[in-house]
This record gives C-alpha cells, sequence and structure tokens, in this order.
C-alpha cells in the first residue's frame, strides 16, 4: 500500500470516528496534531479535520458545477453537519450509488489536502502505521436507513408536493430522453408517515429507470388515496422487441429502493412486462382529522380548504344547520368551524343548537366571521374565535388548540 492509499484509509476511518474521541486519540493521524497545545487530541484532530474541510470551500468564482464544490459539498454536509448519505444524496441530487462514489473521491482529495497543509509539505506519510481495522466494511444500507425505522415522529410529508418537486428536478434528464412526464395532480393533499428526503430519493431513482426503459413519448404517474394507504404509481410503456433484463446498476437501485421504502413502513411492487413497466409505491397515510366546517359561502369553503392543504386535518362543509348534524353523525369531527353571519341562516340560533345537540354538544366550536363579537361567541359556548380575514397561520393554530385541548380533556 502507497503512501496516499494509506492516507486515504486513515482519514476515511477517522472521519467515520469524527465524534469518538477514544477512537481519534488511536489514529495514526495524531502525529498530525500539535501536542503542544494544551487540547484533547482526540478534540484535536476533530478540529484539524473539519477545518481542513471548511478550507477546502473554492472560492465564488469557482463554476458551482466543478469537482472542488462537488467534493466540498460532500465532505461538508456528510461529516461536519452530520447527514446520512440518504440526505447527503438529497441536497446535491445524486443517487445514494453514486454519492458513495463521489464520497470517495472526496475523501481522496482532502486527504491531498491534508499531506499539503502538513508541516513537512511533502512528508511522506508512513504506511506502516495505519490501523488494523482502517479498511473495515463501510456501514451497511441498513445501519444507513436504521433512522428511517426509528423516526417514529417525522413530519407528516404531502406526497402530491413531494411528487411536483421530483417531476421538477428529473425534467432535464426527461428532456433529453424525448419524453414528457403526464401528472394529475390531486386536488386534496395525500399526507404520508415516510421522511420526505427518503421519498423524494426513492421518486427521483424510479423516474430515472422508467425513462431509460420508455419507448413513447410520455411517462404517467397517479397518486390514489386507499383509506389507510397512498399509491403512486409510475406507468412507462415498452416495445416487447426492446425489452431487456434489468441491468445489475439497476437492480441495485431497485433494491436500494426497497429497503427505503420498506424501512418508512411502506411497499414497493415493480413489474416488468412485454408492455410497461409498472412500479406502485404504498406509504402509510396520515391519519385525517375530521373537520366540520358550517358555511354557506362555497369561496370561503374552498378558502379554508386551502388554508389546511398539508395538514392533518379533512374538511367536511355543509351549508346549513340540519345538513351539519347529518355530517356531524356520519364523520365524528374534532373540531367545527362556524360563520354565524350567513345571510338565510341565524348563526348564533346554529351555535346555541350545536351546544344543545346530543350528536355535537361536546365537540368544540370555532367560530369564524367578519362580526366583532368575541366575547359573544365565547359566552355563547364557542371555544375559539378567528376574526375574517384571517391568515392561515391563525387558523390553523386555533384549530390545534382546539383538537389538543379536547384531547387532554378525553374527548
Amino acid at each position: 500500500m502507497s503512501s496516499i492509499d494509506a492516507l486515504v484509509c486513515d482519514v476515511q476511518h477517522a472521519l467515520r470516528h469524527l465524534y469518538d474521541p477514544d477512537a481519534l486519540r488511536q489514529s495514526p493521524l495524531a502525529c498530525l496534531v500539535d501536542t503542544q497545545v494544551d487540547q484533547d487530541i482526540g478534540v484535536s484532530l476533530r478540529h484539524l479535520l473539519c477545518d481542513t474541510i471548511r478550507a477546502m470551500r473554492p472560492e465564488d468564482t469557482i463554476p458551482p458545477d466543478t469537482r472542488p464544490w462537488r467534493d466540498y459539498h460532500v465532505l461538508f454536509h456528510r461529516y461536519v453537519r452530520g447527514y446520512t448519505q440518504l440526505e447527503v444524496a438529497d441536497q446535491v441530487g445524486l443517487s445514494v450509488r453514486h454519492l458513495r462514489r463521489e464520497e470517495h473521491k472526496a475523501v481522496v482529495s482532502l486527504a491531498r489536502a491534508i499531506l499539503k497543509g502538513s508541516a513537512a509539505g511533502s512528508w511522506d506519510y508512513p504506511a506502516q502505521q495505519r490501523t488494523h481495522d482502517v479498511l473495515q466494511d463501510p456501514p451497511t444500507v441498513e445501519a444507513e436507513l436504521s433512522w428511517l425505522s426509528g423516526d417514529s415522529e417525522a413530519t407528516p410529508c404531502d406526497l402530491a408536493r413531494v411528487v411536483l418537486e421530483g417531476i421538477e428536478l428529473i425534467t432535464p434528464m426527461a428532456e433529453q430522453f424525448g419524453i414528457s412526464i403526464r401528472y394529475a395532480e390531486p386536488e386534496q393533499d395525500c399526507l404520508v408517515t415516510i421522511n420526505k428526503v427518503a421519498v423524494r430519493q426513492t421518486l427521483m431513482i424510479l423516474l430515472s429507470l422508467a425513462l431509460r426503459h420508455a419507448n413513447k413519448e410520455s411517462i404517467e404517474l397517479s397518486l390514489r388515496d386507499k383509506d389507510w394507504l397512498v399509491e403512486l404509481e409510475i406507468l412507462a410503456h415498452v416495445k416487447e422487441s426492446d425489452i431487456a433484463p434489468l441491468s445489475p446498476e439497476d437492480s441495485e437501485s431497485i433494491a436500494l429502493v426497497r429497503r427505503i421504502v420498506e424501512a418508512g413502513g411502506g411497499n414497493l411492487n415493480l413489474r416488468l412486462s412485454s408492455a410497461s413497466l409498472r412500479t406502485i409505491l404504498s406509504f402509510p397515510a396520515v391519519e385525517k382529522i375530521p373537520i366540520l366546517v358550517i358555511e354557506d359561502n362555497i369561496d370561503t369553503v374552498r378558502l379554508i380548504g386551502h388554508c389546511l392543504m398539508g395538514t392533518p386535518y379533512q374538511v367536511h362543509s355543509s351549508l346549513d344547520i340540519d345538513h351539519a348534524f347529518e355530517l356531524a353523525s356520519c364523520y365524528a369531527p374534532r373540531a367545527i368551524i362556524l360563520d354565524v353571519f350567513m345571510p338565510e341562516v341565524d348563526g348564533w340560533e346554529c351555535l346555541q343548537r350545536l351546544r344543545q345537540h346530543p350528536v355535537t354538544r361536546h365537540i368544540p366550536v370555532l367560530v369564524c366571521t367578519i362580526l366583532t363579537e368575541r366575547e359573544l361567541a365565547l359566552s355563547l359556548g364557542a371555544m375559539a374565535y378567528v376574526h375574517k380575514p384571517f391568515k392561515r397561520q391563525e387558523l390553523c393554530r386555533a384549530l390545534d388548540h382546539l383538537v389538543d385541548q379536547a384531547v387532554k380533556e378525553g374527548q
């Protein structure tokens, strides 16, 4: 093993143990640290590595798509910021498999930067000093994805929005193939419980696969909400004469996607037939919280629905109080939004009836109106009040408070 190869191995090993002072103290790279400084050798070595990575940042005049920038971004996000390979791949727009190759190249550049910045300058790094385990296997895919299966409190991800973002990112590649991507955006959001970065990486890999196998001018994407699941289908038409077995690289990518999806609690079904390549992704849907809106202005109902997109709330609306009772019996809403200023209906009477009816008397009511009658609304049984025109954050905050309060009170 040459001196530079030994240095690369030791740098890679130190990066994998960047926040383990005990491991860094045993690293052959510890000889680079100034032992005269009154500081722990392991901590000093970590500072040396991080400072060297920061010093690799190119000048702003260097084009962003060049090797120096790629090396810097990979090293900085992966090790200084501590992102996982999946998160870094999303940051730099690469597949995880491609990122691993780029990461090795970046580590070589870092090793050369350390060698160049050493006190001896052209110092010949002693190969015999490398530790026994520097050539250990890299982290397994399971280890890299362990954070997904343990991410039980991840922020809900709107799959419809992620699909739009993925289409935008993959469009340059699609244009090179002369293929358009057809996607009918659903009217409602499709919230799933898997991490957004994982979904986007999965989508990019599968869209890339579909583009390489498609023979027509377009591939089709569709989203379906099936009770407790959200399904994403990617359909690429192929000619029977053009069908070839999946390459080893494609098979490796599909295996990675399957692990990502399954780590997040989802499922992948891929079928390559004589006519099409059909991929179906299934993700657990976020439980919807039903909300009843009593409002005679359909534009206002649509506005409320728009404000609540991307949230766990699902809107059911009624133009009158009698129909509202039917919807309440059917959907068991967790909160009611009521406009008390309606031309055809006495809103204050509606509020009183809601508080008296056995189906709705336990459901908290949010009065949303142009009337400045907060005290009156609260005295007649409303639990919250929002004045029109309202901001999205204001409405969501009021609903969150009502629902959380109801949960605490055991309703």
